[in-house]
């Protein structure tokens, strides 16, 4: 069974359509990279998984059932969001900002236990990052604070990740570890949908790809398949060339990096 499925999903923002028969089907393990222009919906699609929105017509469901009727608490249990990387308005520790992923398995009001600080250690020393538990929040790099909402994500209990573009703002080495991360945790079972701008970080992940243009599916499929000169060049109304490295990998180039011609819109 399908442990996320989208079926014909349509959603519109004040009568203005921003998704249009949508679907999509995620099992566990899965690595399900969103790709399209800005304003082709990725973001409202993400939302919608997670139960933020519910679709104008069409049905979510998670683990066989419809976002719509879980208790907010209870899918928080099955899906962890993990936005972009952002600073906080207060300077928490790292070690509290991991701790808040225990407040779905919490009462209304309630003391963390032995059991929810050992869960978040566990989980900043598989995110390597144990070291800076004491560490504010605010003070250390993009990269650290990446790997700890993933760690909040962690001790949340969820084994589904849902991530909005989350090498935003990161600088290249630390795209490659949280990537690399990504591509680890997904080897353990665990599952990830994520929008990104970056088809080779797709092709990288070597996991599943939907590409979304104007609120539609332009196609779907494993990354190695679907990410080619053709669909590119569609998607992004931009020449593109889809070439093979000497080690064997694929990478994509844009024809104005090799022509030096401006793209036309």
């Amino acid at each position: 069974m399908n442990f996320i499925s989208v079926n014909q999903v349509s959603y519109a923002y004040s009568g203005t359509p921003v998704l249009s028969h949508v679907s999509l089907s995620v099992t566990k393990g899965d690595i399900l990279s969103v790709l399209g222009p800005n304003g082709s919906g990725k973001t409202t699609l993400l939302k919608l998984i997670l139960g933020f929105f519910q679709p104008d017509s069409g049905t979510v469901h998670v683990d066989g059932q419809d976002v719509g009727t879980f208790p907010t608490r209870m899918l928080a249990r099955k899906i962890a969001y993990v936005p972009q990387v952002h600073r906080m308005a207060f300077s928490f520790r790292m070690m509290d900002v991991v701790m808040m992923g225990r407040i779905p398995h919490k009462p209304f009001i309630f003391r963390y236990s032995k059991k929810d600080k050992a869960l978040a250690e566990t989980a900043m020393e598989r995110m390597g990052i144990a070291h800076l538990k004491d560490r504010s929040y605010t003070e250390v790099s993009g990269g650290e604070r990446q790997l700890c909402l993933i760690a909040r994500a962690l001790a949340q209990g969820a084994d589904t990740f849902v991530m909005d573009e989350p090498v935003s703002g990161l600088d290249y080495g630390n795209q490659v570890r949280l990537l690399t991360t990504i591509r680890s945790l997904a080897s353990e079972g665990y599952t990830f949908i994520k929008t990104t701008h970056f088809p080779d970080h797709a092709l990288w992940m070597s996991g599943q790809v939907l590409m979304l243009k104007k609120g539609r599916v332009v196609i779907t499929g494993p990354s190695d398949d679907v990410i080619t000169q053709a669909s590119l060049s569609d998607l992004y109304h931009l020449d593109m060339d889809v070439a093979h490295t000497l080690c064997g990998t694929r990478v994509c180039v844009p024809d104005a990096m090799r022509t030096g011609r401006v793209p036309l819109q």
